[in-house]
């Protein structure tokens, strides 16, 4: 079985499962801690400008929000599209999908949403690595 992402992981914590949250290590909170902290700016702009210190210890920060959202069940519009617009996951092959994972090093899990939400930055990525390797 193919090893969960630390957003995932720390996404299932904070709205599913809350006893779960004392199981996370404090590394899988700290790489988390930037897609949350960018994504929860928008509902709690203070709190995250707060949390928004390249010295502040992740784990740390991480467990201010989960404190934060104890209550809170999930947000629903969380991870939507500032566009609105759905796009393919199926816009990029297989072959490159496996291609951009290596190169990003990402989990696949992190790579389809990102090809979920940023298709165009993504697409980009792809047409500048393959032109890296032409050379």
């Amino acid at each position: 079985m193919a090893e969960e992402s630390p957003i995932k992981i720390v996404g299932d914590a904070l709205f599913k499962n809350k006893k779960d949250w004392f199981n996370i290590s404090d590394e899988t909170k700290g790489l988390a801690l930037f897609v949350f902290n960018q994504r929860l700016s928008r509902y709690y702009p203070k709190q995250a400008q707060l949390l928004n210190n390249k010295n502040i210890n992740k784990a740390s920060a991480m467990d201010s929000w989960f404190y934060h959202l104890k209550d809170v069940r999930y947000i629903p519009t969380l991870w939507s599209k500032s566009d609105g617009k759905k796009k393919e996951k199926e816009a990029i092959s297989k072959k490159d999908k496996e291609f951009l994972r290596i190169k990003l090093d990402l989990h696949e899990d992190d790579l389809d949403f990102l090809i979920t939400n940023h298709l165009d930055e993504i697409l980009d990525e792809l047409k500048w690595y393959k032109s890296q390797e032409k050379l």
